[in-house]
């Protein structure tokens, strides 16, 4: 996971560093603060403050110092699971959620995320909501455990968050000048079924079939559900949320796709969507190298389409397609990260 800086609307969370311990100890010294915490003591010393922000600097996991306009605010990290805490004077200004969703929005941009976990004492109904407001669910019966702090038993109850849910909850979405790009649902379907059966749409895509049943559509649009990593299946809508048509990235071979409906042909809308669905996959997984495309040999307006784009030729061969009676010509095109900087 990168562990640089993060800015939201009131906070800055920035890596900890040796400028720390003095505010941490001064904080989390706090027996209200660190009685809500397993592993740290009471009295909290500067030499466990120390400690702390040695153990954070060898970069082993992630960890942020959370600073608002007064100063250090808390702390908030990634290790085995998600922890963090605020000082008193921070609490009952939503800083945990704020926080934890840059945190773990940051997390979750890595396709191979795992699950993360997190907990909170029973007791503590304030930790509940913030994980709730992020998306956690429980998991198992709470078990006990005892605080350094107090050594006082207490029930712990885990709590876990996927990427599945945090992508269902939080979709990415794309934004040009005329138009937004975005998860496609089920809901979706009917409409979609509609624009890609259309006989002259249908012919010029490989699994579609003319008329398109709402079932298949509904299908389609399960196999590429968004979920955080390329494989997806976006709708283009306008601005006032109408569904226009389709923009896909493929997983394995990373092929992309798209189609409007008819009506909307002629304004550039299409060179307009997938310019930013392009430009925005590459910014949003920096370890993508190519793209790749193909167009049936008789459709040479998606060529055109795809040289502005910055694609190259890369080679020809033969395709199906649901909506044809016969295999037909084919040219690939390939589009990799320094053709799209030099065509930008």
């Amino acid at each position: 996971m990168q562990h640089g800086p993060l800015q939201t609307t009131r906070l800055r969370l920035l890596p900890v560093t040796e400028a720390d311990p003095g505010a941490i100890a001064a904080a989390i010294g706090d027996l209200d603060v660190s009685r809500w915490l397993t592993r740290v003591p009471y009295p909290y010393a500067l030499e466990d403050a120390v400690t702390f922000q040695d153990r954070a600097a060898e970069g082993g996991w992630p960890i942020w110092a959370i600073h608002d306009a007064e100063g250090l605010a808390g702390v908030m990290g990634i290790e085995s699971e998600l922890g963090y805490w605020f000082a008193r004077r921070a609490w009952g200004r939503g800083y945990a959620t704020e926080a934890g969703e840059a945190v773990l929005d940051r997390y979750f941009r890595n396709p191979e995320a795992e699950p993360v976990g997190s907990s909170y004492f029973v007791e503590n109904a304030r930790s509940r909501n913030v994980l709730q407001k992020l998306g956690f669910s429980p998991i198992n019966a709470p078990t006990p455990a005892t605080p350094l702090s107090t050594g006082v038993e207490v029930m712990v109850q885990g709590m876990v968050l996927t990427p599945e849910q945090w992508h269902t909850t939080r979709p990415w979405v794309v934004e040009t000048p005329r138009l937004r790009l975005k998860p496609l649902t089920p809901g979706d379907a009917p409409r979609l079924a509609e624009i890609g059966g259309l006989p002259k749409i249908a012919r010029n895509l490989f699994v579609v079939t003319s008329p398109w049943p709402v079932a298949e559509a509904r299908a389609w649009i399960e196999a590429g559900r968004w979920r955080g990593r390329p494989g997806f299946r976006f709708g283009i809508c306008t601005k006032e949320g109408d569904l226009i048509g389709a923009a896909a990235i493929g997983n394995d071979t990373l092929h992309t796709a798209y189609f409007l409906d008819p009506a909307h042909w002629g304004k550039g809308l299409v060179t307009e969507a997938m310019a930013g669905l392009i430009e925005a996959t590459f910014a949003r997984f920096p370890n993508l190298t190519e793209l790749r495309a193909e167009h049936f040999d008789d459709n040479p307006a998606s060529g055109t389409l795809l040289r502005k784009l910055g694609f190259k030729e890369a080679g020809r061969g033969t395709a199906h397609s649901a909506a044809r009676l016969e295999p037909a010509p084919i040219i690939l095109y390939r589009l990799d990260r320094p053709s799209l900087r030099a065509h930008e």
